[in-house]
């Protein structure tokens, strides 16, 4: 099964852009369902591989280096959102010329 990647990026962008527009009217039942659909996107789950994959040499943050086809696959296929739970962000505090910024993280 070969995926059309530009395809893929734009009805990733449309899902995305039904995020935003959800937000803006602050319908929080649309914001969950369009949330849902872009997070069951297999195309999405794939983009995101892709991008983690191209370009560098270098292992992801886990520290797993997805090198055959065979591996990205499994990656791709094992990407779930069940269990998953939000860290709370934490304030990162950066002093830069006299000023003092915070950065949520």
């Amino acid at each position: 099964m070969a995926i059309d990647w530009k395809a893929a990026h734009e009805t990733l962008l449309k899902l995305q852009k039904n995020i935003a527009l959800a937000a803006i009217k602050k319908d929080r039942d649309e914001i969950t369902k369009a949330k849902k659909r872009f997070v069951h996107f297999i195309e999405a789950k794939a983009l995101a591989i892709r991008h983690v994959c191209d370009g560098n040499n270098l292992p992801s943050i886990d520290g797993v280096k997805w090198e055959s086809d065979a591996d990205k696959m499994r990656a791709e296929l094992s990407l779930d959102s069940r269990g998953y739970k939000a860290s709370p962000t934490r304030l990162l505090v950066i002093a830069t010329k006299g000023q003092i910024k915070g950065r949520h993280v």
